[in-house]
Parts: C-alpha cells; sequence; structure tokens
C-alpha cells in the first residue's frame, strides 16, 4: 500500500482595474493547501459586479474552510452553494439581482478538474500547445432562447447565457483532464482573452517564466492593448503530477 502524493505546484495570480474602470469587478483566490484555483468576473451590465465576484469566491474559501479539502469531491456541489450565495445577496439589489463568472481549477495526484460557468477560461499548456478546456457561456456559442441571457460586459460579443447569481439557465461545465509533469494551467478572465489570442497565451507560457513571471508578462500584453476591462489571471505550472494512493 502506498499513500497518494499531491501534485506540486509554483502558482501565481494577479489581478487589476482596467482602465476605464472605478473599481475592480473581478476576485482570485489561490488555495495551495487543498489546491483550488479560482477566477470570478462580476457582471458590469448588472448592479455590483464587485460584490457578486467577491461573495461566490469568499463563499468557496469558507466551505474549504468549514469542511476541508473533501468538499471538493463535488466541484458542482461547491459552485452551487456559491451561486446560492450570490443570488440571496442579490435580493438586496432588487431587479434582475447581481451575477459572477465562475472558472476554478482543482488538482489531484495526475488529475486536473476544472468547474466552469460563464465566460471566465481555463486553458492547458502542454508540449507547446495551448488547449482551451472550457467555452464561454455566451450567445453565438450556446444555443439558447434570446431572451435568456444576462447583460454584456463591455465586451463586443455576445451577451452571456450563464452565470452565478441567475437561475436561468445556470449549470456548472465540468471537464477532468489526465494532469503530467510540467503541464501549465492558465485561468482567467476576459480581460485577457478579450485582447491575448490562445496561442499568445501558449507562447508566453514557454517563454521559460516561472508563475509570476507570466502573469506578469500577460498583464503587458493587455496593458500595451489597451486593457480597458479588468484582468484577472492566474498561472498554475506543475512541476510535479503527484501519484495517486495505491491499496
Amino acid at each position: 500500500m502506498s499513500e497518494a502524493v499531491d501534485p506540486r505546484v509554483d502558482a501565481h495570480a494577479v489581478s487589476r482595474a482596467g482602465r476605464e474602470r472605478r473599481r475592480n469587478e473581478d476576485m482570485v483566490l489561490l488555495d495551495e493547501l487543498c489546491l483550488v484555483y479560482v477566477v470570478a468576473d462580476g457582471l458590469g451590465g448588472m448592479p455590483a459586479g464587485e460584490v457578486a465576484s467577491e461573495v461566490a469566491v469568499e463563499c468557496i474559501g469558507s466551505t474549504l474552510e468549514s469542511e476541508g479539502c473533501g468538499a471538493l469531491s463535488d466541484l458542482p456541489a461547491v459552485c452551487r452553494e456559491a451561486h446560492e450565495a450570490v443570488k440571496e445577496v442579490g435580493r438586496d439589489f432588487g431587479g434582475a439581482g447581481i451575477a459572477t463568472t465562475l472558472t476554478l481549477a482543482h488538482l489531484r495526484p495526475r488529475t486536473l478538474r476544472v468547474a466552469h460557468v460563464g465566460d471566465s477560461r481555463a486553458f492547458l499548456i502542454r508540449g507547446g500547445r495551448c488547449i482551451a478546456l472550457t467555452s464561454e457561456h455566451r450567445v453565438g456559442v450556446e444555443r439558447v432562447d434570446l431572451f435568456d441571457v444576462f447583460p454584456p460586459q463591455g465586451s463586443s460579443r455576445g451577451p452571456l447565457t450563464r452565470a452565478l447569481g441567475q437561475d436561468r439557465g445556470f449549470e456548472v461545465d465540468l471537464v477532468t483532464y489526465e494532469l503530467r509533469d510540467d503541464d501549465c494551467i492558465v485561468l482567467a478572465t476576459d480581460g485577457l482573452t478579450d485582447l491575448v489570442a490562445t496561442e499568445e497565451i501558449g507562447a508566453v507560457v514557454d517563454g521559460g517564466f516561472d508563475a509570476e513571471g507570466c502573469c506578469d508578462a500577460l498583464l503587458q500584453l493587455t496593458a500595451g492593448r489597451g486593457a480597458a476591462d479588468d484582468v484577472s489571471i492566474v498561472v498554475i505550472r506543475v512541476e510535479d503530477a503527484g501519484r495517486p494512493g495505491e491499496s
């Protein structure tokens, strides 16, 4: 019998308000104990986007603190709990309430799981390829009733079809990937992906930077292109993918 060995990673996050924003409506979470990483982007087309993203991230943090890492065995349930927390707070704002995107990555021995709602993104960079692990939940990408949408956040693309805090169409996408040594995972809000192509993200990661250096380089790319929207980035470099336990 051998015990499981958790992945060993180098992780870093940055979050910066856009040049045309009065406040940063993004939030990030890095939990090195549970190896869970989150980006959330409060919807700027609705009230109090910064409140929505903060409530979602704080709810996940509170769940991990009270229930431990074992709570992550059911990622959709963790996300739904955050959704309900955002919805509850949203009642104080009247009308349609508040909403946020959420993209969460959880690393286990030799396994990567990503839970996702909205248009924030997750990428896996491996062997020179940048693989999109999530798709955008927005009109033009998903086939939806055109009345079942939420206001855009300043993007020129269509409005969102799913978001935490909004029951209409709410569903959590969950993807599972094999995790390998030297993989790199990037989570980002649309402040990055609206300005920087998937191939460029991969090129930065392959440039030899550590996690902090990757975040800084990607942030500089957005700054050079205007960076009107808030930008949040999490980079997770996998030094050792770990080992599952054997009985």
